[in-house]
């Protein structure tokens, strides 16, 4: 089986002094959904983050929740996030 955001759904907000630009939410498949994946923005490059927790651990700040195992998929998730913030934008 192949995995396809079959929905998303994607929040612009305004924090000064803050890398986060937005916040999403994805179904993939029509039956697994993820929330709180954060978008950021540094150095003028946009990218997506994953659902984490902060931690304990020595060394790690922060444990994702979930996340893509091949980077053709967590390409294909930015890429589907990003035009739909772009979409937002434009409107």
């Amino acid at each position: 089986m192949r995995i396809e955001i079959t929905s998303v759904k994607v929040v612009k907000i305004e924090r000064k002094g803050s890398a986060v630009i937005g916040y999403a939410d994805i179904v993939l498949n029509e039956c697994f959904a993820v929330h709180g994946i954060k978008i950021l923005e540094r150095n003028g490059k946009r990218f997506v983050a994953m659902p984490s927790r902060k931690t304990k651990i020595k060394g790690r700040k922060y444990l994702d929740l979930c996340h893509p195992i091949e980077n053709e998929t967590r390409e294909y998730f930015n890429d589907v996030i990003l035009t739909e913030l772009q979409n937002i934008e434009e409107k």
